[in-house]
């Protein structure tokens, strides 16, 4: 019998994937090994992200305030997207302060650029954002703001993220 799998659609079914491979390569190494490496592997890619951030990727209104002192304002959709990409998971929306932070596959949040705001500011979860309404955000180049963001990290890391993020709705 034929058993056909379908692409993996999320990092569960990426480690799943992977973790047949390895024991089809006669290797023990155990899922939680991979995901550690890929934990590691993510550490230089938010190493990346933080050596990126500059004046040229900075949201719009706050390019004039943008600092090295503070790289991180300004960055928080970029950044979710860049994230996105080489983890999966969705874009999660703060809509009263304007913040996007991520969610990864397994639940984990990831907010790299949440030290802009004081410890003590409420941030709250209005919304999971689909890509899509980034290309839609004109007035902010987002998307150009974005390319030059991944391009940075790709420079730095010297490869592409190996995930193709689309919207949910797109599959």
């Amino acid at each position: 019998m034929l058993v056909r799998r379908s692409k993996p659609r999320n990092i569960r079914d990426i480690l799943e994937c992977i973790g047949r491979q390895i024991r089809c390569n006669n290797s023990d190494e155990p899922l939680m090994q991979i995901r550690k490496k890929l934990d590691a592997d993510f550490r230089s890619v938010t190493s990346a992200l933080r050596d990126s951030w500059c004046k040229e990727t900075c949201y719009p209104p706050m390019k004039e305030t943008w600092s090295k002192d503070v790289p991180e304002m300004g960055q928080c959709a970029v950044t979710a997207m860049v994230v996105q990409d080489y983890r999966g998971g969705d874009i999660i929306c703060c809509e009263h302060m304007h913040h996007y932070w991520n969610r990864l596959p397994d639940g984990r949040e990831i907010d790299l650029t949440r030290s802009q705001f004081p410890s003590d500011m409420k941030i709250c979860e209005d919304a999971v954002v689909p890509r899509s309404k980034f290309a839609s955000n004109g007035n902010a180049d987002t998307m150009v703001r974005y390319g030059i963001l991944r391009g940075k990290v790709e420079k730095i890391l010297g490869t592409p993220p190996r995930l193709n993020i689309r919207d949910k709705k797109e599959e």
